[in-house]
């Protein structure tokens, strides 16, 4: 299943690091975060290809 994560702080990179760690067959795909700067940070923390700032062009991928 791919997801796309809502929020790039504490509680975000908790469900990342137990996505990521335990559920294989799920995968991260992209984050949203208000600040793009704290969504391409998540993004290179996750090697995720997409990082957004608006929520719009998150619920359209």
């Amino acid at each position: 299943m791919n997801i796309a994560m809502l929020g790039s702080g504490f509680i975000g990179r908790f469900y990342a690091d137990s996505i990521q760690g335990y559920r294989n067959k799920d995968k991260i795909v992209s984050i949203y975060s208000r600040k793009e700067e704290s969504a391409k940070k998540f993004a290179a923390d996750y090697l995720l290809s997409i990082a957004n700032s608006s929520l719009h062009a998150t619920k359209s991928i």
